[in-house]
């Protein structure tokens, strides 16, 4: 899971798309579940602090994954 909740603003207008123009309330909603589920099974659904540069949730994102198919 990709947390950038607290850095990210969506910018509504005309030319998003279909599931850009839903709505910021549904887009939390599913955040806030996504967040409760990672909380709840820590082993399955890992938080990639997404607010960081490219590089930095690439390591993240990589450092997960190896431990994950070779072990910590």
């Amino acid at each position: 899971m990709c947390d950038i909740a607290a850095a990210f603003e969506r910018k509504m207008g005309a030319d998003n798309d279909r599931f850009e123009q839903i709505g910021m309330d549904f887009h939390n909603k599913v955040y806030e579940s996504y967040k409760e589920l990672s909380l709840k099974f820590p082993e399955r659904i890992k938080r990639i602090d997404a607010s960081k540069s490219k590089e930095e949730v690439s390591a993240q994102i990589d450092k997960y994954l190896t431990d994950y198919f070779y072990g910590e």
